[in-house]
């Protein structure tokens, strides 16, 4: 892969990464800021909370509503998958867990 970043703010024409040139051909064709897994038509979806006390049931994402929650899938044919991990624990520069702020997350 290869990542192009022509700076400034984050956008579609200043941050997007193409396959490394002479790689082998897959149906990675690249992706750029603002792409989201929603969006893409190749994602193979992820799964929903639960089954239970479900009749017959969609399981594509973009038909559910209400309480259950569905996850996009991390697999897409398109050859990229977005995963947003905003918020969620991250390892500081000391190795303790810190949250994205970068303050301790420490047992009391």
């Amino acid at each position: 892969l290869r990542l192009h970043y022509a700076g400034g703010a984050f956008s579609a024409q200043s941050l997007w990464v193409t396959p490394a040139p002479g790689a082998k051909r897959t149906a990675f064709t690249g992706w750029r800021f603002g792409m989201t897994s929603d969006a893409d038509p190749g994602n193979l979806r992820g799964t929903i909370r639960t089954l239970d006390r479900t009749a017959n049931i969609s399981l594509d994402c973009n038909h559910l509503t209400g309480d259950r929650h569905c996850a996009w899938g991390v697999v897409s044919q398109s050859g990229w998958s977005l995963v947003n991990e905003t918020g969620v624990p991250c390892l500081g520069a000391d190795d303790w867990w810190a949250d994205a702020e970068g303050s301790m997350l420490r047992n009391s």
